[in-house]
């Protein structure tokens, strides 16, 4: 995998002007039905009671209108919580989310594999993973945590992922 070098939490959130005092979750690539995008949204009414200083990052080149995603935060009224950023990220900016996040979410409805376990491996960022085809291949007790593919699951699994964020600061 040939992907620039990982930079400090800290700078990463300084140069995308993220607030410092939070705690983001990292939705990344391709934006496309079957990833899980909605199902994620969903489980943000929920966190939000649990961890109030968590955001998604949304990042990534959409494939589908966006509005519905957007309409769906809204009507959920965490549009507060979620910041979307979707168009392509050349290689060179791929550092500065995964550096910034603390989660890398995959909730994928369906799915063969990912190429974001990988980079998210790379950059020392855990996963949370949905048990769909083999998208849970890489996923160790170090690596991240794997939950059904529905909001309720999502949210439970995200809560404990934060909750314990410790256990997986030691990735590589």
């Amino acid at each position: 995998m040939d992907l620039p070098t990982p930079i400090l939490q800290k700078v990463a959130k300084k140069k995308l002007a993220l607030d410092p005092g939070l705690e983001y979750l990292l939705f990344f690539g391709l934006i496309r039905f079957y990833k899980g995008l909605d199902l994620l949204i969903k489980s943000l009414p929920e966190l939000r009671q649990k961890k109030p200083n968590t955001r998604l990052l949304v990042v990534g080149e959409s494939y589908e209108l966006m509005r519905k995603y957007r309409k769906l935060a809204i009507s959920l009224m965490v549009n507060d919580m979620v910041f979307f950023h979707d168009h392509f990220v050349p290689k060179m900016q791929i550092p500065l989310w995964f550096g910034a996040c603390d989660w890398v979410i995959q909730p994928y409805k369906s799915a063969t594999q990912s190429g974001i376990t990988p980079m998210a491996i790379y950059y020392a960022k855990p996963s949370v993973v949905t048990d769909v085809g083999s998208l849970s291949d890489g996923i160790t007790a170090k690596t991240g945590l794997v939950c059904k593919p529905n909001p309720t699951a999502l949210y439970q699994t995200i809560n404990r992922a934060l909750t314990e964020k410790e256990q997986f600061s030691d990735i590589k």
